[in-house]
């Protein structure tokens, strides 16, 4: 098997994480996914849901087993806009938008967790509405992180119907200032000159508690 550099991983027990690869090797900064690796994305998710939307919004229902989705990728929605054939892959690619919209189809998928663009961001968005009003719930966790600082996600079965998403920010231990390459980075980072403190996000940004309906409630 051709390795890809999109693949799944367990978190815990029912609970699966899919990485994404959302380079555009045909150049720029900007991101998208190849169509392979869209349909891929597509038939992981299915094999996962016991229930799902098609593309013009029927229910399915399968034999499946559920399983608890979190995505990652490098880029965020916004800036997966890079389609852009790669030099020798006939395949189109798909944008951010296109990919937030099958992730929607999905009731099983709990979190979207992307980077890019270093900015301490979480926004809930709705699953856009189809014949069922069930997908009308869907919490995206859309983030980037300041460079010295890294998120800790955590994802908890209340058994009351509904989930947590902890989000809590950590940084390093080291001294700002110091011999080791850790304060050094430290360092720079407090004194870069072109920094933007709002990319430090507002409170909402940072230690929450996303609550989210259990699929299937």
């Amino acid at each position: 098997m051709e390795s890809t550099g999109y693949y799944t991983f367990e978190i815990a027990p029912g609970v699966v994480g899919i990485a994404l690869d959302s380079t555009n090797r045909a150049g720029f900064t900007q991101g998208s996914l190849g169509h392979a690796q869209y349909r891929w994305l597509e038939e992981t998710l299915e094999e996962g849901s016991s229930r799902y939307y098609d593309g013009i919004g029927r229910l399915q229902r399968t034999q499946s087993g559920d399983t608890y989705f979190v995505v990652f990728s490098h880029h965020t929605p916004d800036t997966m806009n890079n389609l852009l054939l790669e030099p020798g892959v006939r395949e189109p690619r798909h944008a951010g938008w296109d990919v937030e919209n099958l992730l929607g189809r999905f009731p099983n998928v709990l979190a979207w967790v992307n980077g890019h663009t270093h900015t301490n961001t979480i926004a809930a968005a709705r699953r856009r509405r189809r014949r069922a009003p069930l997908l009308e719930d869907h919490h995206r966790l859309a983030r980037g992180l300041p460079a010295q600082q890294a998120r800790v996600l955590e994802v908890v079965d209340n058994r009351d119907g509904t989930l947590s998403l902890l989000s809590t920010l950590i940084e390093a231990k080291a001294p700002y200032q110091g011999e080791g390459l850790a304060s050094l980075y430290r360092e720079l980072s407090f004194n870069d000159l072109h920094a933007e403190r709002a990319q430090e996000g507002e409170g909402k940004d940072r230690n929450v508690e996303p609550l989210l309906a259990t699929p299937g409630h």
